[in-house]
């Protein structure tokens, strides 16, 4: 019993510490990713045109 205890014990506090450093880690890159975002142009978008005129019936 001790020894089950002992290991889930280990497992908790590890996936614990993997957690905490995959949250510090996330902040880091998002914070870097925002400003390569806005460092970068905004692309043009053109509306679509649609002529009906040009469409025919199919049956």
């Amino acid at each position: 019993m001790t020894t089950f205890l002992i290991i889930v014990f280990v497992l908790v506090v590890l996936n614990a510490g993997l957690l905490i450093f995959s949250i510090t880690n996330t902040g880091l890159k998002m914070s870097n990713l925002k400003k390569s975002i806005s460092d970068q142009t905004v692309p043009k978008i053109y509306p679509l045109e649609f002529n009906t005129d040009s469409y025919k019936k199919a049956i």
